[in-house]
């Protein structure tokens, strides 16, 4: 493997190249903070399809393995559940020294299954593990710093011009304890803390007359039972600021007066005490096609001037 090609971060919007799959099914890493194993094992397992040209091998390698032969690849010496880099595996699944038991590459898992545990022993690995080796000839990192177009570009070309690459990220508590509840081996799915998934259509009249009043009201229900508010953007440009704290299950209602004709797409998204804001609703479509009626008509705006002028008399009746 050349230099750089485990350098920095990327989220590939496609796996696919001339219409074939070069990566490996995803992983449920359980509940152990070996993400950093995995993007080196799934990186290298990728690498292997593309050298062989062959999209339809499916190669599995052994993430237990160097959660439990290679401690020096963890941030904290033998506890790879706290967390690590792909860089460290690639080097110590490379090194044949006391730190890289003394062999250069990575297993299978047949061989070594996943138990989501730093502390299983190495010695629990297959009897011929020695013979499923497959070795690591370089490998490079490089710390690219904060987000700029010139590393974006660095990182495409590397895509490009090398093949996969794996990355590490600092991330704060909020996104480490997120990623702890949130994970299921089966779906994606979002924070059930959060009013996401059943943030109704606003509901209300679908015309109207200009610069008249017309109110809208959605619902949302919070997991646990917490006040929300609720923001609605009236689609001409304006919104109506956070309306709340409305009771959870409660309808909430804001108004707009449209002062020009056309057609607008409302919607509405909620956010929860913590903050958490919804993604936005459906839009409901509405039409403000009319102006708003006068009330006199000009036939009677000329014939009440006619009347004040010829009989005066009349304004000094009172009623």
């Amino acid at each position: 493997m050349n230099n750089d090609r485990f350098s920095c971060c990327v989220q590939l919007e496609k796996s696919y190249h001339n219409g074939k799959d070069w990566t490996t099914p995803a992983k449920h890493q359980g509940d152990c903070g070996s993400c950093w194993d995995f993007a080196a094992l799934g990186t290298l397992e990728s690498i292997i399809k593309i050298r062989e040209n062959n999209p339809d091998i499916n190669p599995d390698l052994s993430e237990q393995y160097v959660l439990s032969c290679l401690p020096a690849a963890a941030n904290n010496y033998g506890q790879g559940c706290l967390g690590g880099t792909p860089y460290k595996a690639f080097y110590y699944l490379m090194d044949d020294g006391e730190e890289g038991n003394y062999h250069n590459g990575a297993i299978t898992e047949e061989c070594f299954s996943y138990f989501a545990d730093h502390t299983i022993a190495c010695e629990d690995k297959c009897d011929n593990w020695a013979d499923q080796l497959i070795p690591i000839t370089d490998c490079g990192e490089q710390f690219l710093g904060f987000d700029s177009e010139n590393n974006r570009e660095l990182i495409k070309n590397l895509i490009y011009s090398q093949g996969p690459i794996s990355s590490g990220i600092n991330v704060d508590d909020d996104f480490i304890n997120w990623g702890a509840r949130h994970h299921s081996e089966n779906i994606y799915y979002s924070d059930p803390q959060m009013p996401w998934e059943n943030m109704l259509t606003p509901t209300g009249p679908t015309s109207g007359t200009v610069d008249e009043t017309c109110a809208y009201t959605t619902m949302t229900t919070d997991p646990d039972g917490e006040d929300l508010y609720y923001f609605f953007d009236w689609g001409d440009g304006t919104d109506s600021g956070w309306i709340g704290p409305i009771e959870s299950g409660n309808n909430c209602e804001g108004t707009i007066q449209f002062t020009k004709k056309g057609t607008y797409q409302i919607q509405v998204k909620a956010k929860d005490i913590h903050e958490y804001e919804s993604e936005w609703s459906d839009p409901i479509t509405v039409s403000m096609p009319k102006i708003k009626r006068i009330e006199f008509s000009i036939f009677q705006l000329v014939f009440e001037k006619m009347i004040w002028r010829t009989l005066p008399w009349l304004k000094n009746i009172k009623m």
